[in-house]
């Protein structure tokens, strides 16, 4: 999900709107936010896979070793060169350029190596006019996005909006399959402005190599298109974009959630085979709270199958906008109709009885207000949001998902006219509003940042390859292997999910520990040597992970 609306001044002064300038602001008004759908997506997830496991600590992997080509990565953050932190870098004293600068240290310093946004390519904006002159700097500054992570060395995933029905209704803009030939024209002008091929390309050395034919599913079926739709839509997209790019990668739309499959994939994708079309990638976001179970993203086995039935096996999975929340996510006001007796209260999921306590929730909304009744998503902290960080990676990349993108550098301020949202509360850095957050705060790393950090700088592509899970027969101790490309041996990420003496193989005479959750100034919690004995390692853990080697 994306907004470029947030509220506070403007860094820019608008110019004096035009005809385009003001479709953009009624685009902007009309951009949807789906509380209904995130709150649903906080709690109904699925179990973590913990019976797939490994007979060994030894780390197995199609590459045998070999490090990934250059540019290639597991780490990511999403939108992190975008123009929607405006409240943010006001506060901090910013112009768009530093806030760019700004944003992109941290990538580097956290090691996050791709981005994504998807307001960037959207046909309108771009071509005014059909037919006429694309102005790449109306759809929320392609050029400036694109050129800002190009500057910090981060690749992008860049998004092709799926547009609306045609007919004035959402967001009022053109419907892609009512001129394909109109829109192909668009897509190739957007491809070859910024392959890097020397060819017309943009300034700041972009070089764009994967795109992705739309945001979010609902964006699409919302507006009454099929998922054969799609297969035409996707199957121009990939005509456009080849003849700009023959070695470029195509991305497939995404679920706007990862607990269980989206049943979309299960039309769309027969419908790409029976047209002959190839892709790449397919995308899952995934949110929800910072337990395990919902840390898992539970779509996964059942995606992959059907694209190996499909004849797509080679397709990776990417999550590309990927996290939790800190402190409690405000609660959406829903309005049932007919209205709720005395006994119950509106929610999301309609009229339920009223809570006492968190006992009566119900699972994807385990939060009670006893002053109102109603129930919502749990408060989380700090060390909540990190330990979960950890968890995301170490799971999902283990059962298949290759790249995985962070909600955000810094979070959004009131998504979409929504304050509070789960969407204003899951970035790394604070901003100076989030719970608890003063003024003294804004700019600085919360635990999480410090997480990815030590994550990334020990288990990204170029320095380990990573594992299945091990198999240790308690499925409350959880130990993830990567092989060290520089040493060849096998370390770990492991915890527990309470505190307990764990026996983990281990076949060197040392083992060195450090914890994968720091202290606020971004010192590990722990810091320790420890020897093995009889080709076993005795080790504490807890719900905090740690990182063995």
């Amino acid at each position: 999900m994306e907004d470029e609306r947030v509220a506070g001044p403007r860094l820019f002064r608008p110019r004096k709107p035009s005809v385009q300038g003001q479709r953009r602001e009624e685009f902007v008004d009309r951009f949807r936010f789906f509380g209904i759908a995130a709150l649903l997506m906080l709690g109904c997830s699925t179990e973590p896979q913990t019976d797939a496991a490994a007979d060994s600590g030894e780390v197995a992997g199609a590459d045998a070793g070999e490090a990934p080509a250059p540019g290639e990565g597991a780490f990511g953050v999403f939108a992190g060169f975008t123009s929607e932190y405006e409240p943010f870098a006001t506060a901090m004293g910013f112009t768009q350029a530093d806030y760019q600068s700004w944003a992109g240290g941290h990538f580097q310093a956290l090691g996050a190596g791709w981005t994504r946004s998807n307001m960037q390519l959207i046909w309108d904006l771009v071509e005014p006019t059909k037919g006429g002159a694309f102005d790449w700097s109306a759809s929320f500054g392609s050029d400036s996005a694109f050129s800002a992570a190009a500057a910090h060395g981060v690749q992008y995933l860049a998004v092709f909006h799926c547009g609306g029905d045609g007919s004035g209704g959402r967001e009022g803009l053109r419907n892609p399959l009512e001129d394909l030939e109109g829109w192909k024209r668009f897509a190739t002008a957007a491809v070859e402005r910024y392959d890097g091929d020397g060819v017309d390309d943009a300034p700041g050395g972009i070089s764009i190599k994967h795109w992705q034919i739309g945001n979010e599913i609902q964006d699409w079926s919302e507006t009454n298109r099929t998922a054969d739709d799609y297969a035409r839509w996707v199957q121009a997209a990939t005509q456009a974009i080849h003849a700009a790019d023959s070695s470029a990668k195509i991305v497939l739309i995404a679920s706007p959630g990862a607990h269980k499959m989206d049943p979309f994939y299960f039309e769309a994708i027969p419908a790409l085979k029976a047209r002959g079309v190839s892709f790449d990638v397919v995308d899952l976001h995934h949110w929800g709270t910072a337990d395990l179970k919902s840390s898992t993203m539970g779509a996964v086995p059942e995606l992959k199958a059907t694209l190996a039935t499909s004849g797509y096996s080679a397709a990776e999975i990417w999550s590309c906008e990927h996290g939790t929340y800190v402190g409690a996510p405000a609660r959406p006001t829903p309005q049932c109709n007919p209205g709720c007796t005395p006994d119950k209260v509106c929610s999301v999921l309609g009229c339920i009885p009223k809570c006492a306590s968190d006992a009566s929730c119900p699972p994807a909304m385990p939060s009670c207000d006893t002053g109102t009744g109603s129930c919502g998503p749990p408060a989380q902290t700090q060390l909540d949001q990190a330990r979960s960080l950890v968890y995301r990676y170490a799971v999902n990349r283990a059962q298949g998902v290759r790249r995985i993108l962070w909600n955000n550098v810094v979070g959004w301020r009131c998504f979409n006219g929504s304050c509070g949202s789960l969407f204003d509360l899951m970035g790394l850095v604070a901003d100076g509003w989030g719970p608890g957050e003063t003024t003294a705060d804004r700019g600085q790393p919360r635990l999480s940042y410090f997480s990815y950090q030590l994550l990334a700088a020990r288990t990204e592509e170029a320095v380990a390859e990573f594992g299945q899970p091990l198999s240790l027969g308690d499925s409350t101790v959880h130990a993830y292997p990567y092989r060290v490309r520089a040493t060849g041996k096998t370390a770990l990420v492991a915890w527990a999910d309470a505190p307990r003496q764990a026996s983990l193989p281990w076949t060197t005479s040392e083992a060195k520990l450090t914890s994968l959750v720091t202290d606020a100034s971004g010192t590990p919690l722990r810091e320790q040597t420890l020897a093995p004995a009889a080709g076993t390692l005795s080790v504490s853990l807890s719900e905090d992970p740690v990182w063995i080697e």
